[in-house]
């Protein structure tokens, strides 16, 4: 990146315009109070009155818009500051995501012109459907990904929230998930038979999907995913925990931010969108669950909270229950 791209230059820039502007002010009211006391002395030593033609309201009234202007260029600042990470933010989105396209697109196109030539066995034609069907279920939940976060944050999703029994919710899902994806999976649960949550389940879909495909993608080897079910007074308490090389302790806080993807110099090549965990975040949020990065020595631990149906009384779960 150049230097004049960077956040550190434009914060250079912005304290060498802070430290000028306020060395001015400095000098004025260094000038001001010693005139200041210069009339007053003289007033004193001649014994007349000098006027001061309201120089003290003058000084108070500076005084006040100077600090208000530093507040102002402050609270400016942090915003364009702001505006300038999600900026590079989105850049680096568009190159994610046109990666993301080009891939499937370009596997799809080798597939299609290949069935065109002729005498090509059944095995073969069958082979090269699968790699087309793939690559257009691929396509079709990366755009599905994308539109769900815009309808998310223009509060224009539509969920299909049900009241439903959490083991037959889950064990839906991971069967669905294990039929696409290859994997390791040790699955624990303690619910009572009874346990019920409010839950949209393409959307649970889509959270268990996204948390197995950054598993799978971050594993040096064959993923190994271990998951514990439990109840925790009124929550349907979900520990997710994978065999992968984990988070950096300092980007643990950041991987939930929309657009955003660290670095890993283990798997350098390793391609995304940056907005998965967000998704996650916010469908959780939306049915008044919670998510949580546990901290791990290896792997990735993660905790997910799915409010009790009829023991969490929250407003959600009430409207949810009058439509029963």
């Amino acid at each position: 990146m150049k230097k004049k791209d960077s956040l550190a230059y434009y914060i250079v820039i912005f304290v060498l315009v802070q430290v000028t502007w306020l060395s001015v002010a400095g000098l004025w009211i260094t000038r001001f109070v010693i005139n200041n006391v210069i009339h007053h002395q003289i007033g004193e030593r001649f014994s007349v009155t000098v006027p001061d033609g309201g120089a003290v309201a003058i000084f108070v009234i500076g005084l006040t818009l100077i600090v208000l202007a530093a507040i102002g260029m402050s609270l400016l600042f942090r915003y364009l500051n702001v505006q300038f990470n999600l900026a590079r933010l989105y850049d680096g989105f568009i190159a994610n995501i046109t990666h993301e396209l080009k891939t499937p697109i370009s596997s799809m196109q080798i597939s299609v012109d290949t069935l065109k030539k002729k005498n090509l066995e059944s095995d073969t034609r069958s082979k090269f459907l699968s790699i087309i069907e793939k690559d257009t279920k691929k396509l079709k939940d990366l755009i599905e990904n994308v539109l769900v976060v815009s309808r998310l944050e223009q509060k224009m999703q539509i969920f299909d929230c049900k009241v439903r029994n959490a083991q037959v919710l889950l064990e839906n899902v991971l069967g669905k998930i294990r039929d696409e994806y290859d994997f390791e999976l040790s699955l624990e649960t303690e619910l009572p038979e009874e346990t019920e949550v409010v839950f949209d389940e393409n959307a649970f879909y889509t959270i268990i999907k996204n948390l197995v495909e950054n598993s799978i993608k971050y594993s040096l080897e064959n993923a190994r995913i271990q998951i514990r079910v439990t109840i925790e007074k009124n929550w349907v308490v979900i520990n997710y925990r994978d065999n992968g090389i984990g988070i950096p302790k300092n980007l643990r806080r950041k991987v939930f931010r929309k657009f955003y993807r660290g670095e890993n110099k283990n798997l350098p090549n390793v391609k995304g969108t940056g907005i998965g965990l967000y998704l996650i975040k916010e469908t959780m949020k939306f049915h008044a669950g919670k998510i949580n990065l546990i901290a791990s020595e290896s792997g990735v631990a993660i905790r997910l909270r799915i409010p009790v149906f009829g023991k969490k009384k929250t407003r959600y779960l009430l409207q949810i229950r009058e439509m029963k």
